[in-house]
């Protein structure tokens, strides 16, 4: 159990910034554009939303995630800490899921920081896999409005909502109105209605199913990217029901501006990437995340100030991660949490990053294997590297460790054997940073 300080606050004289942070599921980083995600473009790309004509955002085009899967992801998110300090390695036990975040603590997180700040903070949508909604009833310290599902719903699911303490169960079914981006949106809007009209600052926490598989359009989309193809997408093959999915969440982000006040900072992000198919090394054609290669550990992050009164130390260029949203968000409210492990990327003495752990632990029967690794993007030095070691255990029982080092964005040649030099210096970045190791593994 991890035992933090209390959160301290230091509050400025002018009325703290609402934050809100809106996350995807598996979106691509190279998928947020005008045509596919209209709203989001303008508003956290452009920056060109009239309704907020003094708006500043900036596009984190260096943003990562170290360990590409959701659950590891979203607790990076609401701890600030990596999968080698929360125990929480994958979606499930028992290294991963709810159970091993309750274990290491849930009792200080971005929430938690908020509400001790006397923000209102709201969950809706998809929190951790192993909660289900409308069968976990459980409400996790920090939320004052609660409202969610289980992982992949667009459809027939249970909901766990809970508002002023009374905790209930609601069900949804299979009419248009049902369909769960639709739903978060409803209560998204409601949920900041309600919270301006008191008075106070608040907190939203808006974490979409959609465009998780089984990548279920909305009606209204069903059939809208069918004419794209790869020419268009610059990806081996196009998954037009991720792009339709995703399509609805841009909806209803729109449908959230339009409720939002001006004071209000919005970071935008996905929880993991995805891979179309692309060929990375002696793989092959790849269809998934948790690898760590570029599109899968690459997302789309944009942080914007609506009123333009907030703008992030950190560039577009600079390597970002999820680790440091908790602490960047929390410092732009003028709330300091306790010590986690990533950066404020708002404050006067920010230092950009130019290497961060990769890690994960194999999912039973699935690839990748084990790995830890590191990347590297450090223009002063002339170095963009992706170095991983994988733990690969033969058919006999006995361990391989497999190094890859790729000095090119496509990450098609292993190099590894010819620049030992380089190899070297990322390995020891990689035992250095990715410590403890995934269970099992070793150096």
């Amino acid at each position: 159990m991890l035992v933090c300080a209390p959160v301290h606050v230091v509050r400025a004289a002018d009325p703290p910034p609402n934050v809100v942070i809106v996350m995807t599921d598996d979106q691509r980083f190279d998928m947020i554009t005008g045509r596919f995600m209209p709203n989001v473009d303008r508003a956290f790309v452009r920056g060109a939303d009239p309704r907020f004509p003094n708006s500043t955002t900036t596009a984190f085009r260096n943003a990562f995630v170290p360990n590409s899967l959701c659950c590891p992801s979203r607790t990076a998110v609401l701890t600030g800490d990596y999968s080698h300090t929360t125990g929480v390695w994958t979606n499930n036990p028992p290294f991963g899921g709810l159970a091993s975040f309750v274990s290491f603590g849930d009792s200080s997180t971005i929430a938690t920081d908020f509400r001790s700040a006397g923000y209102r903070t709201a969950m809706i949508g998809k929190y951790l896999n192993g909660y289900s909604g409308g069968v976990t009833m459980v409400v996790p310290p920090g939320w004052d409005r609660w409202f969610a599902t289980k992982n992949g719903a667009y459809y027939d699911y249970g909901v766990t909502a809970a508002e002023d303490g009374r905790v209930r169960r609601r069900y949804f079914g299979s009419r248009p109105a049902d369909y769960s981006t639709r739903v978060f949106e409803r209560q998204a809007s409601d949920f900041v209605d309600d919270s301006v009209a008191t008075g106070k600052p608040f907190f939203l926490y808006y974490a979409f199913t959609a465009p998780h598989h089984p990548w279920i359009p909305d009606p209204r989309d069903i059939g809208r990217f069918a004419d794209v193809t790869s020419d268009e997408t610059g990806t081996p093959m196009v998954k037009d029901g991720m792009l339709e999915a995703a399509y609805g969440t841009d909806r209803a982000i729109g449908d959230l501006l339009d409720h939002l006040p001006a004071h209000t900072i919005v970071l935008f992000m996905s929880d993991n990437g995805y891979l179309w198919g692309e060929e990375k090394g002696r793989w092959g054609s790849l269809v998934s995340k948790q690898w760590p290669y570029n599109e899968s550990i690459r997302i789309p992050m944009t942080l914007t100030s609506l009123d333009g009164t907030f703008s992030p130390a950190a560039r577009g260029n600079d390597i970002v991660l999820n680790v440091d949203l908790r602490r960047t968000l929390t410092g732009a409210a003028g709330i300091t949490p306790p010590f986690n492990e990533g950066l404020d990327l708002g404050s006067d003495g920010y230092t950009p990053r130019t290497v961060f752990p990769l890690e994960h632990l194999q999912s039973k029967g699935h690839d990748p294997p084990t790995y830890c690794g590191a990347r590297e993007i450090d223009p002063a030095r002339g170095r963009d590297f992706m170095y991983v070691r994988y733990h690969v255990i033969r058919d006999d029982g006995t361990d391989r460790y497999r190094e890859e080092l790729y000095a090119e964005p496509n990450e098609l040649r292993n190099v590894a054997d010819s620049r030992p030099d380089d190899v070297a210096r990322m390995r020891a970045a990689a035992q250095a940073m990715c410590s403890p190791p995934p269970p099992g593994y070793g150096w």
